[in-house]
């Protein structure tokens, strides 16, 4: 990848060379303008007009001004002059083998003075100045080859200097100094940050010298490394506007290409992220939506255990419960003691914890709900209570880690918030014939 750089500038010379004798030539009546063409290509007087002094227009009735031209084989020859539509003089400039050569002078509608500048084979050379239409030096720079070179000096209506801004061919000294500042953190850059902070100097050389081509392409390539790839593409289509060698257009125009598809696939991976970005969204609603109603359901109520296992019990005489399904409030559910335990919500997660677990020596202890502490943690995976995904906990050691985690099948009423559970029955089609152990949480 390149980037342009600045160089030690090389001395031009001032000297304008030597140019034939040019004759004055042209015409000054416009009703000698006959506008032929031989073949195609402008011959003898022509008349044109134009919307601005510089924007010409085949509407007659648009043109603002006008300009009378004599034509050699489609080749300005001797002085162009344009006029005001009043038929005053606008300016006048001598043309030699078909570019101006010679002193250009430009008028106010009054006849007065407004600009002259010379020129050597299309290019200015030379001293150009403006004025003031009362006849006081407004502006005046020195031109080199068509560019800028020295200080460009600004004048107020008492003469006194308001301004000088220095030039080296055609750039500012400040547009010059963004651009070695924009270079330096280019090339230094590693973050999107940095890349940026490089653009925006890029951008104050750009904003003071819009037509410089190195600035402008800098600047593009900043942009596409900091990741703004539509702003990138402007600002390379802007340098393709310049005139440059066939091949770096054809390299330009190439990686135009390139930065569209860029900008094609960032657009579907936006896309594509919104669309993630929104499924979580709705799924973190739907979440908040099922523990809220589970929550107003189950309020701040304790729920005591009940027990139905197929396990070899004493207590209660119970051994091989023939349980096909659990039967809440069944003759074969036998309680835990006065063990309880309740819901806590915390985290988009809800857990059943302990709270009551006695008697213990006499009495009952009550606990402090510890969801890290929980028997059982629900998330929730849908958009009903049922489709909560619950997990229970053998153990935790002493240094809290759980034990034993494992998903186990669950089911709630949504009428009270009774929670029963199996370790053992599968989470999917039970066979209705066996027989698995079941916990009942019973309301208080």
């Amino acid at each position: 990848m390149k980037i342009y750089t600045c160089h030690a500038l090389i001395c031009l010379s001032l000297l304008t060379p030597v140019l034939p004798a040019l004759g004055q030539g042209g015409f000054t009546d416009k009703a000698e303008a006959k506008n032929k063409l031989i073949g195609g290509v402008k011959e003898g007087k022509w008349i044109e007009y134009y919307k601005t002094p510089y924007e010409t227009t085949t509407d007659t009735a648009a043109g603002v001004f006008y300009s009378l031209t004599d034509y050699k084989g489609g080749i300005p020859l001797g002085i162009i002059r344009k006029y005001y539509k009043s038929d005053k003089l606008l300016s006048s400039a001598p043309y030699f083998n078909g570019k101006k050569n010679g002193l250009e002078k430009g008028y106010f509608e009054s006849g007065k003075p407004e600009w002259e500048a010379q020129y050597t084979n299309g290019k200015q050379n030379g001293i150009q100045k403006v004025y003031y239409e009362f006849g006081q030096l407004r502006w005046e720079a020195l031109f080199t080859d068509g560019e800028i070179n020295g200080v460009q000096k600004e004048y107020d209506e008492n003469g006194n200097i308001k301004k000088e801004t220095k030039y080296s061919n055609g750039i500012t000294e400040e547009a010059r100094k963004h651009f070695v500042k924009g270079t330096l953190l280019f090339k230094e850059a590693k973050t999107t940050a940095d890349f940026t902070t490089a653009g925006s100097e890029f951008k104050q050389a750009t904003d003071l010298a819009p037509e410089w081509p190195d600035a402008r392409y800098n600047l593009a390539l900043a942009k596409e490394s900091a990741g703004d790839y539509a702003s990138s593409l402007n600002d390379l289509k802007l340098y393709l506007q310049f005139k440059l060698a066939d091949t770096e257009a054809r390299s330009v125009q190439d990686k135009i290409y390139a930065l569209e598809l860029k900008i094609e696939m960032a657009t579907k991976k936006q896309a594509e992220e919104r669309s993630i970005t929104a499924a979580a969204e709705y799924k973190k609603q739907q979440t908040r939506q099922v523990l809220d109603k589970l929550k107003a359901i189950v309020g701040d109520a304790e729920y005591e255990w009940y027990v139905a296992s197929i396990g070899d019990y004493a207590k209660g005489g119970r051994s091989g419960l023939n349980m096909g399904e659990f039967e809440k409030e069944g003759k074969n559910w036998w309680s835990w003691g006065h063990y309880s335990s309740k819901y806590v919500f915390k985290d988009d997660k809800v857990f059943v914890c302990k709270y009551v677990m006695g008697p213990i020596n006499g009495k009952d202890e009550f606990t402090d709900l510890n969801p890290d502490k929980a028997d059982l943690i629900g998330t929730p995976n849908g958009p009903t209570v049922d489709d909560i995904v619950w997990e229970s906990i053998d153990y935790y050691d002493q240094s809290g880690k759980a034990h034993n985690k494992k998903q186990v099948w669950v089911h709630i009423d949504e009428g009270n918030g009774d929670f029963c559970f199996s370790g053992d029955r599968p989470l999917t089609n039970p066979n209705r014939d066996a027989v698995y152990g079941y916990w009942w949480y019973s309301r208080k």
